[in-house]
């Protein structure tokens, strides 16, 4: 089985058809749908040449685009069955930039269960692969408690930086899909919100592992629940030479602001301006210009910018 036109980024929209007795896929070409001018994004499709009753409950449930550390070939992408049934994989057709290929002839997805799909699946040799770094390291997948869900390789070169994959119908409709635009940490995987059809939203893997192959998805933290400010003291003593110490922390995609003001809304210094990650910084009571401050109430501002954004005033006193 083959195909035949064009998939180099998969600019153009397939259509028509599967012809089972011709034992090939024909595609016509539509106008552009994934061409975005002068940044294509590397896409990969799945096509499901399944019973249209099927593709609703067969979802792209997970993806982990970003290896952990200066690893190779350890990307995968997950895909869910809600159905009651098994779902067959040997009839999707996997297509990656010039590459297209199809699944192994016994790949499946078991009823309301997890399947795995992995560009490097095992390897007797010792070199990277899923089964060494999520199974067991035997060389063989499925031999260990642990690798209780199935996995198939198939031909993928996912981009760190920006992509998108696709589950499409044979006529071309699009029934799932997941796109990111922004590099995850190492080893951090792209988990989807819920499992249900339609897409909806997706958000960067939050279990301790940084992703959850072949179980339920991580939830999803809201930039409250991660984020964190702590103060040493809310009084400093000038005579004495006191300092007050902020250990902060947000989640990745934001970043923070503080800032010291007094009674009357005006600024005195800037402490930190948009950084991210976690860090402590110190405010010896002075200004941006370096002169002691007069004692009194002064107001410590952060602001946390993100998905969400947040502002949080905290009182600091300033003894003689």
């Amino acid at each position: 089985m083959f195909c035949r036109g064009e998939n180099r980024y998969l600019k153009s929209f397939f259509s028509e058809s599967y012809l089972p007795l011709a034992g090939f896929v024909q595609f016509r070409k539509r106008p552009a749908l994934f061409d975005n001018g002068e940044h294509s994004l590397k896409i990969i499709c799945l096509i499901l040449l399944l019973p249209v009753s099927l593709f609703a409950q067969a979802v792209i449930s997970e993806v982990l685009y970003n290896e952990p550390g200066s690893q190779t070939l350890l990307e995968w992408v997950e895909i869910y069955n809600s159905t009651d049934s098994t779902i067959d994989l040997t009839h999707f057709l996997f297509i990656s930039e010039d590459d297209t290929a199809h699944l192994s002839p016994d790949a499946y997805v078991p009823a309301n269960s997890y399947a795995i799909l992995a560009r490097h699946l095992s390897a007797l040799d010792g070199s990277a692969s899923f089964e060494g770094y999520w199974g067991d390291s035997s060389g063989y997948w499925g031999d260990h408690h642990n690798e209780n869900y199935p996995a198939f390789n198939a031909r993928m070169n996912l981009s760190n930086a920006s992509g998108a994959i696709y589950l499409l119908r044979e006529n071309g409709d699009i029934v799932d899909q997941c796109v990111w635009s922004t590099a995850a940490g190492d080893g951090q995987s792209l988990e989807r919100d819920g499992v249900d059809p339609p897409s909806g939203s997706w958000h960067l893997s939050t279990d301790p592992d940084g992703s959850t192959p072949g179980r339920v998805n991580s939830p999803k933290e809201t930039q409250s629940d991660i984020e964190t400010l702590t103060l040493s003291t809310r009084l400093i003593s000038q005579s004495k030479g006191e300092a007050l110490d902020i250990d902060y922390s947000v989640p990745a995609g934001s970043s923070i602001t503080l800032g010291i003001f007094d009674d009357s809304g005006r600024k005195q210094i800037a402490l930190i301006d948009k950084l991210s990650g976690k860090g402590q910084v110190s405010w010896d009571g002075r200004s941006s210009d370096g002169k002691e401050l007069s004692p009194g109430v002064y107001l410590l501002l952060s602001t946390i910018s993100g998905s969400e954004t947040s502002s949080k005033c905290i009182p600091v006193v300033i003894a003689p």
